[in-house]
């Protein structure tokens, strides 16, 4: 088992194994544990977390270089380096006695735009990863607190850093030198950051806001040291390393290593390129000093302009500038007068009363009313001013009356003894605890109170809202749901009569032809009768020559042998005609047709023509029968409510401006009555054996198909359901059984061998762009779950040629959509060019495509114009909710783009359930579906 130490107290943490966060049983603080290591990656994470909690921020930082350098997983190392970067330090609360962070690192630069974060993020996961959120929403915070109250400090010229007391606790020789240089700077008329002065009088908490104003103002840092330890002492060394960041921004700034008693060679590598300073040569101080005047010019005309905020009347506002003319000069009485003045024109001008305090307190300038040696929160003019003033004006003179405060109360105390300052700083510690206390509790209870008021209030409205809403639309639900079954009997009785229709044209057609054709055997009667009398006479003729040759063949005498050679020829001559004459003759008894007389010819003809007549009266009556009210009457009646219109346009435009467009199966359900039915309809549970009547989603388990899911539609009463029934979780990826593959289904409560049912419902689509005529669009949620590509042969992020592709334009494709609504999706000519993913150069790219459904990619989900931010940050706009059904089918929230990944052919991009952009290898399943579509309004 792991041994790992606690990033606030340092004890020994005690670690079920495999798990990734855990609560010290000491500081019962809950915390993120690194993944698995091995006993070298371990000490070394032990070693960071060990030097991090001494203040040794940067070497502790070097440490989870290292360990992110071994290993670019480890999550922990990310979040360690986020730590070492803003100098967190975990410190018990007095009020809560829990362990909260301080900063002693501030930066300008938000810790959740970090790229450390970001990689901490991405390695997490899911439980990791909020405590990562929770803790840097923090950490942001008290940045900010430390920002803002920077901002209000003054700004420095000079830094000095240098080691106040020994390992002793007594004062150290530096901190001499550093008394004398401070004085000397500050004859001089430098401004400068000196600790043993600056701070005094502070709590240790107010430090870092201090310290952070001057590291950024300050435009020179002398470092100060008699001993190479002092000058890597850990606040040393965190307040020089610092400035050295900051040099790195800014080149205007210089910091000047000054030693003394110690070779320059012990220095720090750190200063190797910077100009160091030997406190032992005669006249240091002197050059020092004009070292710094020539970074430092001083008396430079700085001209700050006061943000004034309350707006003035034009005519008062030459008089209020004379006012504070006046005041500059010390002409007391004459500000006043002129007050008096713009008080007669608007008696309720702020400025005016502030001007007649400042007179009245004898103060040149409004920076210099925390120089009033008591508070003014008493005077008239005050009130006045706070109570007509704006509030950067009321924060001006609340902050100056603070100040007066804070300062009187620090001069009472400085004259107390030591023993009344403990006691009396106890007593006041142990006063505002209690007043803190339970200003908290009564907080809590009216905000508590108020909150479930608000709450019940809104429920209340909502929910009578909510059941007129639903009253009419169950009204209008059942209204539309008959006129639709009127709708549908319609259109079906339409479509029989129309079959009808083109079969009994068909038979006339045919029986006209018929009818033209025995006319014509009419016409040609006689002829085709005289032609046949003319052949049998002809072949009567020749089968008595042929009878005569015989006879005289057979009479003929020994010696008429020329004679006997003749005959059979002439006769064999006169069959071939004979022959010839019977085909003719039986050819021409064919244009008869089988007709025996004329008259049977005459009869057959008034047959056909009486049939024509009895069809053309049928469809005569069938144009003028209907059963119905018209198909254009029932459809205008359903266009008058929005349902209707879903119905018979196959959308429903919603006030929100999304639109309803299709079903499918998406919400779980829950009643368990309901359950019952839906079993028993589907019958007997399927096995890879006999599905019975439900179908196999047939998915891959390592490279094959496997029957282990399976699914089936039923419907009750107007309501469709699917059933899911598995008897093995789904694997996370379709080729590598190492992925945990049933931690997205079983976190959702989903079991093997039980059947989960969900309800086809409309699917609601975002609206991307629009014209007159067509509308673009993506679903607003995760609607499935699906790997981008596998068939069993091939893995690949070429769009055109995945299964993804295929499962959108037929799988989804007609289960999702009516006959009807398919009408109204248009084909899309598909741009996968490197110019839609998020490098120009992408190699992976793949032909243009032309689909019905398809993916986005991943300068859609950039483009302002579709509402999405241009980054591929996190973007609340790109985040879906998942369906219940994606999560039965193992889906975690992210979801597929069709952009491939540039570095590998085997990895796709992907949208995270964060609404960042990262991307997936392509075999992964718990990848969710969010397709998107053209329609024709």
């Amino acid at each position: 088992m792991a041994v790992f130490k606690c990033k606030m107290c340092g004890a020994s943490l005690d670690i079920v194994e495999g798990s990734t966060v855990c609560e010290c049983e000491y500081c019962g603080t809950k915390q993120t544990v690194p993944k698995a290591m091995d006993e070298n990656m371990q000490n070394l994470c032990n070693r960071a977390n060990t030097l991090r909690m001494k203040g040794e921020f940067d070497k502790a930082a070097q440490i989870y270089e290292k360990i992110v350098q071994l290993d670019s997983t480890q999550s922990e190392a990310y979040w360690g380096l986020i730590l070492c970067k803003y100098g967190i330090e975990y410190v018990d609360d007095p009020a809560t006695l829990k362990k909260i962070p301080t900063c002693h690192r501030a930066s300008y630069d938000s810790i959740i735009a970090d790229e450390d974060y970001k990689s901490a993020l991405a390695n997490a996961d899911i439980m990791q990863r909020s405590v990562y959120e929770e803790q840097a929403k923090e950490i942001d915070r008290i940045q900010k607190e430390i920002l803002a109250l920077a901002q209000k400090e003054e700004t420095y010229d000079v830094f000095i850093c240098y080691k106040e007391t020994d390992a002793n606790g007594q004062r150290t020789q530096d901190s001499v030198i550093a008394n004398d240089i401070y004085y000397q700077l500050t004859n001089e008329g430098y401004k400068v950051f000196y600790a043993a002065i600056t701070l005094e009088g502070k709590l240790g908490s107010a430090y870092e806001p201090i310290i952070f104003a001057a590291l950024n103002s300050a435009k020179v840092m002398l470092v100060i040291g008699t001993n190479p330890d002092y000058f890597n002492a850990v606040w040393v060394k965190n307040e020089w390393s610092r400035f050295l960041k900051i040099i790195q921004k800014d080149r205007s700034k210089l910091l000047i290593p000054c030693y003394r008693d110690m070779d320059a060679y012990e220095l720090p590598e750190e200063f190797a390129h910077l100009q160091a300073q030997d406190m032992s040569k005669i006249g240091f101080i002197n050059d020092i000093v004009r070292g710094i005047k020539k970074v430092i010019v001083k008396n430079d005309p700085k001209t700050t302009v006061a943000k004034e905020t309350t707006v003035v009347n034009a005519n008062v506002a030459p008089l209020l500038e004379r006012v504070f003319m006046f005041l500059e000069d010390g002409e007391w009485e004459s500000a006043d007068e002129y007050c008096e003045k713009v008080l007669d024109i608007e008696p309720k001008n702020a400025q005016a009363y502030l001007g007649k305090l400042m007179a009245e307190l004898k103060v040149k300038t409004k920076d210099k009313l925390k120089d009033c040696a008591t508070p003014f929160d008493n005077k008239g003019c005050y009130q006045k001013t706070m109570r007509f003033g704006d509030d950067e004006l009321k924060k001006i003179l609340n902050d100056a009356i603070e100040y007066i405060n804070i300062r009187n109360e620090n001069a009472r105390i400085e004259k107390m003894t030591r023993n009344e300052k403990a006691q009396r700083l106890v007593n006041a510690l142990k006063y505002v605890l209690e007043v803190l206390k339970q200003q908290k509790i009564e907080e809590g209870r009216k905000r508590k109170a108020e909150e479930e008021r608000k709450r019940k209030e809104k429920e209340e409205i909502k929910r009578k809202a909510e059941e007129e809403r639903k009253c009419k639309v169950i009204e209008e639900k059942k209204k539309c749901e008959a006129l639709w079954t009127e709708y549908i009997s319609a259109l079906e009785y339409e479509k029989e009569r129309e079959n009808k229709r083109r079969t009994i044209n068909a038979d006339i057609e045919i029986l006209t032809k018929q009818v033209e054709n025995l006319i014509i055997i009419k016409n040609n009667w006689d002829s085709i009768e005289a032609k046949i009398s003319q052949l049998t006479e002809k072949e009567k003729n020749l089968s008595d020559k042929i009878s005569q040759l015989n006879i005289e063949l057979n009479s003929l005498g020994f010696f008429a042998i020329k004679r006997k050679k003749e005959i059979p020829v002439i006769i064999q001559d006169y069959e071939r005609q004979r022959n010839s004459t019977r085909r003719e003759i039986e050819n021409v008894s064919k244009e008869k047709q089988g007709y025996k007389s004329f008259g049977d010819l005459c009869n057959a003809i008034d047959k056909v023509e009486e049939k024509i007549v009895n069809e053309k009266d049928n469809l005569n009556n069938l144009n003028n029968s209907s059963n119905h009210r018209g198909i254009k009457t029932i459809s205008s009646e359903l266009l008058k409510y929005e349902y209707g219109k879903f119905l018979v346009e196959g959308y429903q435009l919603e006030s929100n401006g999304h639109i309803k467009f299709g079903f499918y199966p998406q919400t779980k359900v829950i009643d368990s009555s309901l359950i019952n039915i839906l079993n028993n309809k589907a019958g007997a549970l399927p096995t890879s054996a006999n599905s019975q009547a439900w179908a196999s989603y047939k998915y891959y388990i390592e490279g094959k198909v496997s029957d282990f899911m399976w699914y089936v539609d039923v419907t009750n009463g107007n309501d469709k359901y699917r059933g899911v029934y598995f008897t093995s979780y789904r694997l996370g990826d379709a080729v590598d059984n190492s992925f945990n593959d049933k931690i997205y289904q079983s976190i959702y409560g989903y079991s093997t061998n039980t059947v989960y049912w969900f309800k086809y419902e409309p699917v609601s689509w975002t609206v991307l762009s629009r014209d007159d005529q067509t509308v673009f669009m993506c679903c607003d949620m995760v609607i499935d779950s699906q790997q981008f590509d596998y068939d069993g042969q091939h893995r690949n992020n070429n769009y055109a040629k995945s299964t993804m592709r295929k499962w959108l334009n037929e799988t989804f494709y007609n289960i999702a959509f009516s006959e009807i609504q398919r009408q109204k999706i248009l084909t899309t000519m598909v741009d996968n060019s490197a110019a839609t993913t998020d490098r120009i150069d992408n190699i992976h790219v793949c032909e243009n495509t032309q689909d019905k459904i398809f993916l986005l990619s991943v300068q859609d989900v950039i483009n302002i114009a579709y509402g999405f931010a241009s980054d591929k940050g996190q973007d609340i706009s790109r985040v879906k909710s998942i369906t219940d059904y994606a999560k039965v089918q193992g889906g975690n929230g992210n979801w597929w783009l069709r952009s491939p990944f540039c570095s590998s052919y085997s990895v796709t991009r992907r949208v995270s359930f964060r609404g960042n952009l990262g991307s997936s290898g392509v075999t992964d399943t718990v990848v969710g579906v969010v397709p998107a579509l053209r329609i024709r309004l």
